[in-house]
């Protein structure tokens, strides 16, 4: 099994630059962010659990919600 940076950085390479990937990742979760934005406009408090190494924070953050992430991974 591979840790989390392995995975990621994995992940990562196939991309010509992080930009793209992060560019990817926010077109990824766009329908997510407008799916909770109808339940819960923001400034709100979301929790993510697993949030891994935070992308899906920062997104939601970048929309202005106050996210709180756990995960179960100490060295993420």
């Amino acid at each position: 099994m591979k840790s989390w940076e392995e995975w990621f950085t994995h992940h990562l390479n196939q991309y010509p630059t992080p930009w793209a990937y992060l560019f990817e990742a926010v077109a990824y979760m766009r329908p997510v962010v407008e799916a909770v934005r109808k339940f819960c406009a923001p400034p709100a408090d979301i929790l993510e659990a697993g949030c891994g190494i935070g992308m899906t924070a920062m997104i939601f953050a970048s929309q202005g919600y106050f996210v709180y992430g756990i995960d179960e991974d100490e060295a993420v």
